[in-house]
């Protein structure tokens, strides 16, 4: 999983070309029971404190890892974007 990928869907029978977020692709992931890189998580949890990741995503993505069950490489990945985003003092 790498940022953002392209990707065609069909509406009102006529094709577009859609960018895909790292989180619907983290999100669809987690949803089939796969764990996600240390990698993958923190570009999840990057959109996340961004604000590039709706309410309804970030309600997904919670959810989909807590059923799953999160992973270290998870954690720590999630971690280590809200330490570099956090406020140093």
């Amino acid at each position: 999983m790498s940022g953002r990928s392209r990707r065609q869907i069909l509406v009102a029978g006529q094709a577009i070309t859609t960018e895909a977020s790292m989180m619907r692709e983290a999100i669809d992931a987690l949803v089939r029971g796969e764990s996600l890189s240390m990698d993958a998580a923190a570009q999840a949890m990057n959109e996340i404190m961004s604000g590039e990741a709706t309410p309804a995503q970030l309600g997904a993505f919670v959810t989909a890892l807590r059923l799953k069950g999160e992973t270290t490489d998870e954690v720590a990945g999630m971690a280590r974007v809200m330490r570099d985003k956090s406020l140093h003092v």
